[in-house]
């Protein structure tokens, strides 16, 4: 491997002629017409020559920085973030809503509230057992059902609260 003392980017913008006074200058392309080159603040052309390889690439100097984002990653975040908050919300209606309807039949606080909390329960545990097997690149079928299936009976018992 080639160790270059001046860092790994020792060949960014800078000029093929041996000249050394032209050395840290940066190199001048006439204005490329191709659409497909990127453009814009930050981008530059890094070559790069390990041996193996030769040739040059397009990077960003924000990526390079840390400071570069995906597209819209800000807005998801702020997306997920309320979600988590609704959900915890409609988390504690449903739970109180079932437990209110499961304490009124057995009176007893304790397995009144482990039968309110297991549907909820088992959907988040469901939830992310789905969305780990999907990272692992494998089916989650019968996730999805038992989501959905506890889904429906969480609301089934929703409703029978609502209506005795």
């Amino acid at each position: 491997m080639n160790h270059n003392p001046a860092g790994p980017l020792a060949h960014q913008g800078t000029t093929a002629s041996p000249g050394p006074s032209r050395q840290h200058e940066p190199e001048r392309h006439p204005p490329v017409s191709d659409t497909s080159t990127p453009r814009g603040p930050g981008l530059f052309a890094i070559e790069r020559n390990d041996g193996a390889q030769t040739g040059a690439f397009i990077t960003n100097i924000r990526r390079l920085a840390g400071r570069e984002r995906p597209p819209g990653s800000v807005l998801i975040a702020a997306a997920t973030w309320l979600l988590a908050i609704l959900d915890a919300g409609l988390l504690y209606v449903s739970f109180d809503a079932q437990y209110q309807y499961i304490f009124a039949v057995k009176n007893a606080r304790i397995p009144a509230m482990i039968e309110a909390a297991m549907l909820d329960a088992g959907m988040i545990i469901l939830s992310a057992l789905g969305i780990g097997l999907a990272m692992r690149g494998k089916a989650s079928k019968a996730e999805r059902f038992l989501i959905m299936t506890c889904s429906a009976a969480s609301a089934g018992m929703n409703f029978a609260a609502a209506n005795p």
